[in-house]
């Protein structure tokens, strides 16, 4: 079975009845109850302290929460660093690859200026906001940095793309709080598959086009692709098949081909399907497209693909076609950039299922 751990943050072991599979991490005034190493659930976790004022504190009580009708966001662990750097840290069974998902920052509460940094042992490889300039009471963010609604946090939609996907290096995952930051939920599955692009989509903005569009890349590396997927709008979902495409430049040849439909794997704010195998070379140009429809799904504008995994492939910019099904000749755009932000997913190891999906539809505090 792959890795799983979901960890509630709370002030009280008894506060609310466990999920399946969930387990809790606990804080108090002044010093960590929970401190590294902690063994609980067969999980070995806890707080690291490096020398701040105190670790871990509550703020308020669980179960006075104006909050508490929703659990899902009632509990929550303060990390105040002062002028040091306290972290959650959670062994991982092996390197390899893992997808995290976080709740970050209490929901009666409104910080501006707070983010966790998540470290692969000790190397920096994502910084996390915990709330947006804009943060106003009664919201929560995610790893994205958008704000949900306490009312709908436990909803799957709001969380479907607060998702970063990694390839530990070591063993050790550490989330390091950069000034008084809250903690309500982690969770970190391992991964059937690597993906190119790491982070959850953003919110989908446009469907005033009909034809297939996408962007242009090039392999750093061999890639042998197994999957290919297509974002999905993280309020609205999606609710039309859609042909994904991959078209080789030298010779406008389709090497590989899926279609997508809402009864897709839906992984990590992705909908996802095999295709037959095919190996990318790495230095060769290719092209990823989908087909999209006026006034249909909603698909990502031309944007900077968020934290795409350049030791697979780098994005040279977007391109489109008006006729489905064809190869999409307009190019043009930055670096970087591109339409839709389909992904494109090698298999790890022998696995020819999907690791379990993050799911954010039940949290307790």
């Amino acid at each position: 079975m792959p890795f799983e751990a979901k960890i509630n943050f709370r002030e009280t072991a008894g506060h609310a009845t466990d999920d399946a599979g969930e387990t809790f991490c606990l804080g108090s005034d002044y010093l960590s109850i929970d401190a590294y190493p902690v063994s609980r659930a067969g999980l070995t976790f806890g707080h690291e302290d490096s020398g701040g004022v105190y670790t871990t504190t509550r703020q308020g009580s669980d179960l006075a929460s104006p909050y508490n009708a929703d659990p899902n966001t009632a509990g929550s662990v303060r990390y105040n660093s002062g002028n040091f750097f306290d972290s959650f840290r959670l062994d991982l069974p092996h390197a390899g690859v893992f997808a995290i998902r976080i709740i970050a920052a209490r929901p009666d509460l409104a910080f501006t200026d707070g983010y966790f940094r998540l470290y692969d042992g000790e190397t920096l490889v994502y910084s996390v906001p915990t709330t947006l300039a804009n943060h106003t009471v009664g919201n929560v963010t995610d790893l994205m940095g958008r704000e949900v609604h306490h009312a709908t946090a436990s909803a799957a939609g709001g969380f479907n793309g607060s998702v970063y996907v990694h390839d530990f290096a070591s063993t050790t995952m550490r989330l390091v709080a950069t000034t008084d930051d809250y903690l309500s939920y982690v969770e970190v599955i391992e991964q059937a598959y690597r993906p190119a692009i790491k982070v959850g989509p953003p919110d989908a903005n446009r469907n005033d086009f009909g034809g297939d569009v996408g962007y242009r890349f090039t392999p750093a590396r061999d890639i042998t692709v197994t999957h290919l997927g297509r974002p999905t709008d993280a309020v609205a979902g999606m609710s039309q098949n859609h042909n994904i495409m991959v078209w080789r430049d030298s010779d406008l040849a389709q090497v590989a081909s899926c279609t997508v439909t809402p009864a897709s794997t839906l992984l990590n704010g992705h909908y996802i399907e095999p295709c037959p195998p095919v190996t990318l070379t790495a230095g060769t140009a290719y092209r990823v497209s989908s087909s999209e429809f006026v006034g249909g799904d909603k698909w990502i504008n031309d944007y900077a693909v968020a934290d795409y995994d350049t030791s697979m492939l780098s994005i040279t910019g977007r391109c489109y076609t008006v006729t489905q099904g064809s190869f999409p000749s307009v190019g043009g755009g930055v670096p970087g950039w591109g339409y839709v932000h389909q992904n494109l997913y090698e298999t790890i190891g022998d696995s020819s299922a999907p690791s379990p999906l993050l799911n954010m539809v039940r949290q307790h505090g």
